[in-house]
């Protein structure tokens, strides 16, 4: 896999390369971004070991935490997900009696 992603980005480099535009978006992205020149990416590319990519991947999916935003019914999802880790309810609304909005409304219109 490294190898097939190694090549598909090399090929992406000598493509943008390859048209007036891309010569010029690199040179703008090296100049506003500090992104590295085209050959000094290529070296970069060609130096990176499945060791390296096992590190940065183990850095940013294990040692990160995870949320998860769930919208509706407060009491349904919270039973849902009961058993499945921490859950904190924000702004949770409870629907007064009188509240009109939390039942659909029909009109009829009769044209004159």
């Amino acid at each position: 896999e490294l190898e097939q992603a190694r090549s598909e980005a090399l090929n992406d480099i000598n493509k943008r390369l390859s048209e007036p535009d891309g010569i010029a978006t690199g040179w703008l992205d090296m100049d506003t971004y500090g992104v590295a020149a085209p050959a000094e990416q290529v070296r970069a590319l060609n130096l990176v070991l499945p060791e390296d990519v096992q590190r940065v991947a183990n850095r940013l999916f294990r040692e990160s935490q995870l949320a998860s935003v769930v919208v509706g019914d407060s009491k349904v999802v919270t039973a849902a997900l009961e058993g499945h880790g921490k859950i904190e309810v924000m702004g949770a609304v409870e629907p007064s009696a009188d509240d009109k909005s939390a039942k659909p409304q029909s009109t009829t219109r009769s044209k004159p």
